[in-house]
């Protein structure tokens, strides 16, 4: 009876456990809920401000516009009104000299009259051959009404529905904006950024990814300061070179083409990375460090051995760039590598390795391949890109310049693969390395 009672008791213990981590999950589900609120109606707040801005601002526009045109029209009005009245105000003119004309050979009549003309022959003969009596006979003509300006007006009868229809197609409200992030991955220094259309019907085919450094309010925080770092039809994007353990906030968006204008910007998406970026190991006197460790370089100290990275960083699935920073003579061995394990201090051209020498000559376990990269110089960037495949095998594509190689790696237990980098326990993740026997050569790692 007592160890029936204890079950009981302890049953019980268990279900009050239970039903606090219960409500304790329910609880945060109700505080993200409560967030999720406040981004419907914050962000329909914001949205509602910056409607009436861009409405408010679309007025003063079109009022501007319309004030514009109407003072450019009068004075179009005013200034064909003067070149129309000039003509006639030179002919009123004329006619007011003519009528003065008149009125002097008027007067001079009379008077020729009044003071017996019969005696006065000479002065008669006189008036009668006086250029202001001979001008009596030509009358000013007056142009045709039709000659003269007759002002109308002629305006679009259909402006103002057009207005309207144009004005009723402004604007566009989305509950979701048309490019969102999906997820945020890890990467040394980095995180890998993915993002898809909302709709499927979408016709976007650019992209464009920022970053800034810390938490924003919304999209248009101007507390922080957005850097593109990509820009193209690709979904997904790592953004390097960024401070562990520090957030950093992601958007993106999108357009039709190169013509058309960009879509609002995503949900920001903060993110962060605890894995240190890629670094080359204590080189001892061999090699020099600088950078933070990102470069090596060879010195004339020590004996030829093979620099490898801090860590397996390099995981399946990623890419890396080794950048050629300056370059001297080469010798037999020297080159870059991907490498299962770092047990090997003389040669990177190994089984378990991908090797590329200063010629170009690619090599895998040791092995060398038929095709050929050009050779490794200053100012060369070699990359390695490599994605796990169903059967066990990595693809890895190894490009200099712009000529790739691609191929199938089979990575075997007995080469020291290490595995578990970040989160994925099934991703195989390798070390890189580099030997040269000259000094000078500097590689930077990114």
């Amino acid at each position: 009876m007592e160890t029936v009672t204890q079950d009981l008791i302890q049953n019980t213990v268990e279900i009050v456990d239970t039903a606090h981590s219960y409500r304790l999950q329910l609880s945060q589900l109700l505080d993200t809920l409560t967030e999720l609120e406040d981004q419907v109606c914050s962000s329909g707040s914001r949205a509602v401000k910056m409607l009436t801005a861009h409405f408010a601002g679309l007025k003063a526009a079109v009022c501007e516009a319309l004030d514009a045109r109407l003072h450019q029209l009068v004075e179009e009005i005013e200034c064909m009104k003067e070149t129309a009245l000039t003509p006639l105000h030179e002919c009123r003119a004329l006619i007011g000299k003519s009528v003065e004309t008149a009125s002097q050979v008027m007067e001079e009549g009379r008077t020729i009259m009044a003071a017996d003309p019969e005696s006065n022959l000479d002065r008669i003969l006189k008036f009668r051959d006086n250029p202001m009596t001979k001008s009596l006979a030509s009358v000013p003509e007056l142009p045709s009404p039709s000659e003269v300006a007759y002002f109308t007006i002629e305006t679009n009868p259909d402006l103002r529905e057009q207005l309207r229809e144009l004005i009723a197609e402004e604007g566009k409200v989305m509950s979701h904006p048309p490019v969102q992030i999906l997820h945020a991955d890890e990467k040394p220094g980095g995180v890998q950024v993915h993002w898809s259309e909302t709709e499927e019907d979408s016709d976007l085919t650019e992209f464009m990814l920022q970053y800034a450094r810390g938490k924003p309010a919304s999209n248009d925080d101007s507390r922080l300061l957005f850097h593109t770092a990509y820009e193209g039809p690709s979904t997904s994007f790592t953004v390097r070179n960024l401070r562990t353990n520090t957030p950093y906030s992601f958007r993106v968006r999108g357009r039709v083409d190169r013509n058309s204008a960009w879509s609002p910007w995503s949900l920001p998406l903060v993110k962060s990375t605890s894995i240190p970026h890629h670094q080359w190991s204590d080189a001892g006197e061999e090699y020099s460090l600088s950078n933070e460790g990102r470069t090596a370089t060879r010195t004339g100290e020590g004996l030829t051995c093979v620099l490898y990275s801090a860590t397996n960083s390099y995981a399946a699935g990623d890419a890396l760039n080794l950048h050629i920073l300056d370059s001297a003579d080469v010798s037999p061995g020297d080159g870059l590598a991907i490498v299962c394990n770092n047990c090997d201090d003389n040669s990177c051209n190994r089984p378990g390795a991908i090797f590329v020498n200063t010629y170009g000559n690619v090599f895998v376990d040791g092995q060398e391949m038929k095709t050929k990269l050009p050779p490794i110089r200053k100012g060369t960037t070699l990359t390695f890109q490599t994605e796990m495949l169903p059967n066990g095998k990595v693809r890895v594509s190894v490009q200099v310049d712009d000529k790739e190689v691609t191929l199938d790696w089979k990575v075997s237990s007995q080469a020291g693969v290490n595995v578990g980098l970040m989160q994925n326990e099934s991703v195989p993740s390798f070390f890189f390395a580099l030997r040269f026997a000259q000094e000078h050569w500097k590689i930077g790692v990114e």
